[in-house]
This record gives structure tokens, sequence and C-alpha cells, in this order.
């Protein structure tokens, strides 16, 4: 009868282990499809958010693809009614003058600035540094680009708008000398008539301090 108590009590647990066993696995199990169900959530729900980023990123390049075709449209009409030509430098050194009449000093900056990029464009054509300038930068548009007639004169003097690594720029191209001789001359001597006409605005600027220089001292010694 003992034996037979002893049996029973060891089925039982067994039984009691067996059924744990299953439990313990069923348990397993079902919080592994629970992570998988979870996982896969996620990772649909990254998709979906990649995909917003992507459609959203290429309705901004959309954008701005459309707004630099415009900004290049009006670009190409403002220049296209610029002479390029000795008589469209002397008319952009003109407006220069004229916009800027009331502040000599403005005047005399814009001006010199000008001369002195075109005389290192005389002196080393072969370096395309002189010949790049970035249109928002600072010092330009301090100098040179917020008065009427300074942009449209690089234009006149034949530089043309266009971008290095997506910057805005004014550039002067060189033609290749070997491949279009014609061209090049073209380009040299609109360079140097450019400096030419500038040179004579720089020797006006001195006459003109000089006289008031001596207009200066003249008052002090009365």
């Amino acid at each position: 009868k003992e034996q037979q108590e002893q049996d029973e009590r060891e089925r039982a647990e067994a039984q009691r282990k067996a059924k744990q066993e299953r439990e313990d696995k069923e348990k397993l199990e079902r919080e592994k499809r629970e992570e998988r169900e979870r996982s896969e959530k996620e990772r649909l729900e990254q998709e979906e958010e990649d995909r917003k980023a992507q459609e959203e990123l290429h309705q901004q390049a959309e954008v701005a693809r459309k707004e630099r075709m415009e900004r290049e449209a009006a670009e190409r009409a403002w220049a296209s009614k610029i002479s390029v030509s000795k008589a469209g430098i002397e008319q952009q050194i003109a407006r220069i003058r004229e916009s800027t009449k009331d502040d000599e000093p403005a005047q005399y900056t814009a001006l010199l600035a000008l001369y002195q990029l075109f005389s290192q464009i005389q002196a080393h054509p072969e370096n395309v540094q002189f010949r790049r300038i970035r249109v928002t930068h600072e010092q330009f548009q301090q100098d040179i680009g917020r008065h009427d007639g300074g942009k449209e004169l690089l234009i006149a003097a034949g530089f043309v708008l266009g971008a290095i690594d997506e910057i805005p720029c004014f550039i002067s191209k060189e033609p290749d000398i070997e491949k279009d001789m014609d061209a090049w001359s073209a380009w040299f001597d609109l360079q140097k008539t450019a400096f030419d006409l500038l040179q004579t605005e720089r020797e006006r600027i001195e006459e003109e301090k000089k006289i008031t220089r001596r207009k200066l001292l003249a008052a002090q010694k009365k």
C-alpha cells in the first residue's frame, strides 16, 4: 500500500512537471510570437516613416528644382538685357556713378574694387580664382553688388552667371586658345577694355582726392 501511494505521488509529480513544462513552453512560444509581431509592427512603422521622409525629401527637391529653374530663367532674362561690349561697360560705370552720386566714398570703393578685380585678371589671366566671384560674398555685396550697375558691369565685361558646388557665382570663362583663337582674343580684349575703362576711373578718383586735399589744406591755412 505504501508502495502504491509512493507511485501515485511520483505520477502526480511527473504530471505536474509535465504540465509546468508545457505551460512554460507555451509561454515562451507566446512571448516569441509577441516579440515577432512587435518587431514586424515596428518594421512596418519604420518603413512608413522612411517612405514619408523620402516623399517629403522628393517634394522639397522638386520645389527647389522649380525655384532654381525659375531663378535661372529670371537671371538669363536679366543678363540678356545687358550689352556685352565696351559700350555696355561704359553704361554700367555710368550707372554706378549715378547711383552713388550722393555717397562719394561708396562710389570710390565700388569702382576701385572693380579696378582691382580686372587688374588681377589682366596680370594673371590663367588663374581661374580671379575669374570666379560668389554672388552672395559679403565683401562683394558690400563693395560692388549692392550698387546699381555693379553686378551688371561684370555681365557687360563677359562674366556669366553660373554655380560652383551649387554656390551661385559670376564666372568669366576663358575660351580654349588652341581651339578658338578668335574667341579667346575677343574674351581677352573685353577684359582689357574693362580694365582700361576702370583704370581711367581710378585716375579720376585719385585726381579728385588730390583736389579735395588741396582744398582742405587751403581752408586750414585760412
